[in-house]
């Protein structure tokens, strides 16, 4: 997970390890093993992670937005190597999935 310097860097433009934070990652947060996913999407309204796990139903794996910079972050310690993609909904109510 980012922290808030990290964040601040983000947003200035010289973070220049966003890429260690940004997308999915297994890791082990606090003895949990399980998958971060992180996303610049500074113009969503809400991001989910969806797939086969919760049956493509994003509203119970919704990504907490950091408050300064429109990234979108959830640790899920339950992730195994499954089909899993973001989805993201536009104020128009556009859904989109990646």
């Amino acid at each position: 997970q980012m922290t808030e310097e990290e964040e601040k860097a983000f947003c200035a433009g010289v973070y220049y390890h966003a890429y260690e934070k940004m997308g999915a990652h297994v890791m082990t947060i606090d003895g949990t093993e399980g998958t971060s996913f992180a996303v610049w999407a500074p113009n969503a309204v809400s991001v989910s992670v969806v797939g086969d796990f919760n049956g493509w139903d994003g509203r119970g794996h919704l990504m907490h937005r950091r408050p300064m910079s429109g990234i979108f972050e959830l640790f899920y310690s339950r992730s195994k190597k499954k089909e899993i993609f973001i989805s993201m909904r536009s104020e128009s109510g556009e859904v989109r999935r990646f």
